[in-house]
């Protein structure tokens, strides 16, 4: 595998990650931010792995995907009560 096969991936998860600190910020929502840096650590964990597992690109962008839809679920503001 080619070591430039993961900029495609890495841009995409870093893109939405980036835009959910945005998101958590405007809405003031300081737990969201924390959780945040959790999926950062998971990020690099699975990236280690992958170093020793080869994950296929499939697996990889279904993880991302996956971590894209937990992100804007995590997002959506519930009403209190």
């Amino acid at each position: 595998m080619k070591k430039n096969s993961l900029w495609p991936v890495g841009i995409f998860t870093g893109l939405y990650l980036v835009a959910s600190l945005f998101f958590s910020f405007r809405n003031n929502n300081t737990e969201f931010i924390f959780y945040l840096g959790i999926v950062v650590i998971l990020a690099v964990i699975t990236l280690l792995v992958h170093r020793r597992a080869h994950f296929s690109q499939t697996t990889l962008w279904g993880l991302s995907l996956w971590g894209l839809l937990h992100m804007m679920g995590g997002l959506v503001l519930l009403p209190e009560g």
